[in-house]
């Protein structure tokens, strides 16, 4: 096994990372509806977690079987336009139909 040396910064933001994730997943499961899941589903990849992202997927399909990362692209709207680029690529790695 090899130990990790982290910096500073590095171990503030993982911190801040579960951190988010753990709230988020408190927030998901008072919140109805399916948006939730590909929110999570976007945390899940960015921590690395594609199993837990595609099971969040799996659960928002078989709540709205039609929903693609195109559908889901139009009820977001954000200052930078790349920002809703890279939720979609993360949609996309987590299994959820382009179109």
């Amino acid at each position: 096994m090899k130990a990790v040396c982290l910096n500073e910064r590095q171990v503030s933001v993982l911190g801040s990372s579960i951190t988010n994730f753990y709230d988020f997943r408190h927030y998901r499961s008072r919140v109805r509806g399916a948006a939730p899941h590909l929110l999570l589903a976007i945390a899940c990849v960015r921590l690395g977690r594609l199993t837990d992202a595609r099971r969040e997927v799996e659960k928002m399909l078989k709540i709205n079987p039609a929903i693609t990362v195109q559908a889901w692209k139009l009820g977001y709207s954000f200052r930078d336009p790349a920002i809703l680029d890279r939720y979609a690529l993360d949609l996309v790695q987590s299994g959820l139909p382009e179109k």
